[in-house]
């Protein structure tokens, strides 16, 4: 049983507290931070003024303070205190406003009257030259229309680097499928950050696996880190698949945004997994999406897919905290992650042998499944058929058919077929129905090989 540990949750809440915009010394910090918590770690820096087409790398943003005053000299708004007041990548501003003067530099919502709203379009449009607050509706609520406001907003950019953070795990083979993360938004949880943590927590839990595919975890800065990377280091890495992950520990259901052209191997194993755990599956950007958009492009052609839970309720807000992080949520989508992996490295071809049908009861073989129960035995796992079955499961007699149905599916089977197939049309657990085939494979009544998805 998995358990989110408080080492864990520490380490998330000490990122969530750092000023996690596209270039700063904060957002630094934070990847040296994953750097020293994970293993095989490298950290890639792209200069201020670095460009990929239109795209370039901005300066570096560190606040010095900002806050908003009215009249009376009463504090509105303060950095120090709601950080995410301030928009990120500000300019300086220093003096007084009319109240309809500010009204053309703060934003709120209407819909969320009691949050901060996160401003992060100057994040992309650095070259803009503007300053702004964003303040909760309740509060620009009890402003003084009459009054003058004092604003001071001192903020600092300088040329320093964009830094990304690539985690890898080693397999037999050097095709890799590569785990996308953005570790921007300052001062906010599930939207970006815990999405990193989960993907690098994964390649933790398999360090120690010997695995046929090398797994890689990116995390960067969304879509323009990306871009970069995607540009400046992709290269003799042989990524063939790629999958975003975000928003783990939302309070919001699952889904599955295919790649572009729906046909790569994620979208294969997704689908499967979104009738087992009951997702939401959708087309190429249909849902939310991110980093995608960088990787299944024209001169990158990399298909990605994206794995995320939908928009909730506190994002891009100051209630995206790590208390309000759902853990249960989080270890349900590391566990599929773990069985996306599981899939990648079981799925097998399986390959009929036989010459006519196969006495599968026979005492030498005693591998028949009846549609009532399973007498079948292991050495090592008594009633193996038990094990692969939720206790909700055990005296389901729809269930005992699918069994009988998986008995005639490969008795009957004339060409080859992968593991995943066979599961996916007969609605069964794909181990399940790896571990059979296996017991047949011991008999020499089928062959079996691992279903390599590339060319090398």
């Amino acid at each position: 049983m998995q358990i989110f540990s408080k080492n864990l949750f520490q380490l998330i809440t000490k990122i969530h507290h750092l000023n996690r915009v596209h270039v700063s010394s904060d957002m630094t910090k934070a990847f040296k931070i994953i750097k020293n918590n994970y293993k095989n770690c490298k950290i890639y820096s792209f200069k201020s003024g670095s460009k990929v087409g239109l795209w370039e790398i901005p300066k570096s943003w560190e606040v010095v303070n900002a806050y908003l005053k009215d009249s009376k000299n009463k504090i509105i708004l303060d950095y120090k205190k709601s950080p995410l007041c301030l928009w990120s990548y500000s300019d300086s501003f220093k003096g007084k406003v009319t109240f309809k003067e500010l009204l053309n530099h703060i934003i709120y919502s209407i819909k969320k009257p009691k949050a901060t709203i996160f401003h992060f379009r100057l994040q992309y449009r650095h070259w803009e030259k503007q300053w702004g607050f964003s303040i909760p509706y309740k509060k620009f609520l009890k402003l003084n229309k009459k009054s003058s406001f004092y604003i001071n907003i001192k903020t600092i950019k300088k040329n320093s680097e964009l830094n990304s953070l690539e985690q890898t795990h080693e397999g037999i083979y050097k095709q890799s499928i590569l785990f996308i993360g953005h570790l921007d938004h300052p001062f906010t949880t599930n939207d970006g950050l815990a999405g990193c943590i989960s993907g690098h927590e994964i390649l933790k839990k398999i360090e120690k696996v010997k695995t046929k595919m090398t797994y890689r975890m990116l995390s960067s800065v969304e879509i323009i880190g990306s871009i970069f990377y995607a540009k400046k280091k992709i290269k003799n890495k042989n990524i063939i698949n790629a999958l975003f992950l975000g928003m783990p520990g939302a309070n919001s259901n699952l889904t599955y945004n295919m790649s572009f052209y729906g046909k790569s191997y994620s979208d294969d194993i997704f689908n499967y997994l979104g009738k087992n755990y009951n997702f939401k599956i959708n087309k190429f950007r249909e849902g939310p999406g991110n980093d995608e958009i960088a990787f299944d492009t024209p001169g990158v052609k990399i298909p990605c897919g994206s794995f995320t839970r939908e928009i909730f309720k506190n994002y891009h807000t100051d209630f995206d905290t790590p208390k309000n992080l759902n853990k249960q949520n989080f270890l349900e989508y590391q566990n599929i992650l773990l069985s996306f992996i599981n899939i990648v490295e079981k799925n097998s071809l399986v390959i009929p042998t036989s010459d006519g049908l196969t006495c599968l009861s026979h005492p030498k073989l005693n591998l028949y499944l009846n549609a009532q129960f399973s007498q079948i035995t292991d050495p090592d796992k008594n009633n193996f058929i038990w094990n692969f079955l939720p206790k909700t499961k055990k005296h389901d007699a729809q269930l005992f058919k699918k069994l009988n149905a998986l008995v005639d599916y490969l008795c009957a089977m004339q060409y080859p077929e992968t593991t995943l197939n066979i599961s996916r049309k007969l609605s069964l657990p794909f181990d399940l129905v790896d571990y059979y085939t296996e017991l047949l494979k011991g008999k020499k009544i089928i062959k079996k090989r691992w279903y390599k998805f590339f060319n090398s």
